[in-house]
């Protein structure tokens, strides 16, 4: 943040108000908390959404594909499991190609408990059709599907305050 920062004052980079980051990552932090209830804390209904899935990210604009590639490095990183970031056109054939859920299946049996996908949309509030118009065809495959879909969306008032709040 300091450096871009010092590339905003010299004309170099994007905005950057390192106050504003620092807001939009404490407002995190807050709705986050490990104290606060799993009905209002989304940090914690996300883990028990990723934990039996594996999870395919999304961002539209340029910094929500960023963020949604660092999220999936981490989620790779951390407890070693799959996951996955790209453009709708890479993530549209694998949701058109899961197959539906099966709830007669045993939970139990041998090979009956995998993790199913999950689409991950991290959303920084861009407005541009195209981002939206993606969006729209990445959850009707999901839905088609039977994939669960979540989203992250961040209201932060800068683009790099954006960027750290869906990373975090």
């Amino acid at each position: 943040v300091v450096m871009l920062d010092f590339l905003d004052r010299v004309d170099l980079g994007p905005r950057t108000d390192p106050e504003g980051v620092a807001q939009a990552l404490d407002q995190v932090a807050i709705s986050c908390a490990p104290h606060r209830d799993l009905a209002v804390n989304r940090g914690k209904a996300l883990a028990i959404s990723l934990a039996d899935s594996n999870p395919m990210l999304w961002g539209g604009s340029v910094l929500a594909a960023r963020a949604a590639r660092r999220v999936a490095e981490s989620v790779r990183k951390a407890p070693g499991r799959s996951a996955v970031a790209g453009d709708a056109e890479h993530l549209l054939p694998i949701l058109e190609a899961t197959q539906p859920r099966d709830v007669f299946a045993d939970p139990f049996a041998p090979g009956g408990s995998e993790r199913r996908p999950l689409l991950l949309i991290l959303d920084d509030g861009a407005e541009d059709a195209f981002v939206r118009e993606r969006s729209g065809r990445l959850q009707a495959a999901a839905a088609a599907a039977g994939v669960r879909c979540e989203a992250v969306t961040t209201d932060a008032p800068h683009e790099v305050a954006r960027y750290a709040s869906l990373v975090l």
